[in-house]
């Protein structure tokens, strides 16, 4: 990196604004459920307030056990359904069709206490930051890891509010939008190919006429957060994403709409929209602008219209991390 670059107004932004500055402008009210509340009023209090994740209270002591995001859902469901076969070994024909109710193992998945669920998906562990921290500090040693959130505590251990890395691209753009002449300096102007940014392997992808419940499963099998939806030409029409179970199992939603062709499953939650997409091409001042105006975790690179990669929260939060190194 060229002292050009490391030089940018953004660096200096990031070295010298600390979380407390963050809670002020963000504001610190926590959304949070007890240990004892029922899974299908998380996942509506996850989509109410259009969020992945909310901390976990104990419902005696009060104290935080960690906390639920919607990969911990997705992974629980379909634990579930398989009546938690291995993912290697799992046999599709051998699923109930019940998805609501699983009476014939005498499970519910909508009533399930979200204290079963507490990181079910491994990728989501509590690590506290302290309010002094500054966000250069956390974009290095939390976010470019691949956490995407963490609580912010004083020197008492005490929680006085969240930030995640959506929190950090929001602030980018609150505090550039009205500078893009100085916006990531020079380096803002490199493309996609030059900065090697986000990942080169194929996609995961499935095609928009199989089950939702199949799309989900890949995301489970694999460890991601989201996948391409194609059509027969293997062309991009959406996406699926972890976040995409809210909603299920609330608000008179059934868990068996689980089982819908992915076009109808869309159709019938509201979601599906158009992905962003860029090409390898694309600068990275376009691609942060994408993701900051259309408020969204991830940015397809397509190639006539076909998935050939991704870029992610955390593969931008590297790219910010490696600034101020």
């Amino acid at each position: 990196m060229t002292d050009n670059n490391k030089n940018t107004i953004l660096t200096d932004f990031l070295e010298k604004t600390n979380l407390i500055q963050v809670l002020q402008q963000k504001g610190k009210r926590i959304i949070e459920v007890t240990s004892s509340t029922p899974l299908a009023k998380a996942i509506q209090i996850l989509a109410e307030n259009s969020i992945l994740s909310v901390p976990v209270r104990d419902s005696e002591d009060g104290q935080y056990l960690g906390f639920l995001d919607v990969m911990d859902i997705v992974t629980y469901v379909l634990q579930t359904y398989s009546e938690d076969q291995d993912k290697e070994t799992m046999q599709w024909s051998t699923w109930c069709k019940d998805i609501d109710t699983l009476e014939h193992r005498g499970v519910r998945l909508g009533l399930t206490p979200v204290q079963k669920l507490i990181d079910s998906s491994g990728c989501n562990r509590w690590c506290p930051v302290q309010s002094n921290a500054t966000l250069a500090q956390v974009i290095s040693e939390i976010f470019a890891q691949g956490i995407h959130r963490a609580p912010v505590v004083d020197e008492n251990n005490v929680v006085h509010g969240l930030i995640s890395q959506s929190d950090v691209i929001g602030l980018i753009f609150l505090n550039f939008v009205d500078r893009e002449d100085s916006f990531l300096g020079e380096l803002g102007l490199k493309t996609v190919q030059e900065l090697k940014l986000g990942s080169r392997e194929t996609p995961v992808s499935m095609v928009v006429t199989a089950q939702a419940i199949q799309a989900f499963w890949l995301l489970y099998y694999n460890k991601v957060s989201a996948i391409a939806i194609t059509d027969k030409e293997g062309k991009l029409v959406a996406n699926l994403s972890a976040s995409d179970i809210e909603g299920v199992g609330s608000n008179n939603k059934k868990f068996s709409t689980l089982l819908l062709p992915l076009q109808e499953f869309f159709s019938t939650h509201k979601i599906g929209t158009p992905p962003i997409t860029c090409t390898l091409n694309s600068t990275l001042k376009s691609v942060l602008v994408s993701v900051l105006k259309a408020s969204v975790h991830r940015v397809w690179i397509v190639d006539n219209d076909k998935p050939i990669g991704l870029i992610s929260l955390t593969d931008l939060m590297k790219l910010f991390a490696s600034l101020v190194k």
